[in-house]
């Protein structure tokens, strides 16, 4: 799966372990750094819910039967 970015900042503070440390903090990188990795290996965000990745949930109202 591809992992688009809001901004080049944050992207480089995700993907690069020096910057991300200093942004986030190093306990903080390591979750988001294994989220990451768990997102890259999926093919789509359907399979992450099947293998109970994320706590995704489903929303109500006009926008039912969506994530």
């Amino acid at each position: 799966m591809d992992i688009l970015f809001a901004t080049t900042r944050l992207r480089k503070a995700c993907n690069e372990s020096k910057k991300g440390i200093k942004v986030f903090g190093a306990g903080r990188f390591k979750l988001i750094n294994l989220r990451l990795t768990q997102l890259a290996a999926q093919e789509c965000l359907w399979d992450t819910r099947k293998d109970g990745i994320g706590g995704f949930h489903m929303l109500r109202g006009e926008r039912k039967g969506q994530f």
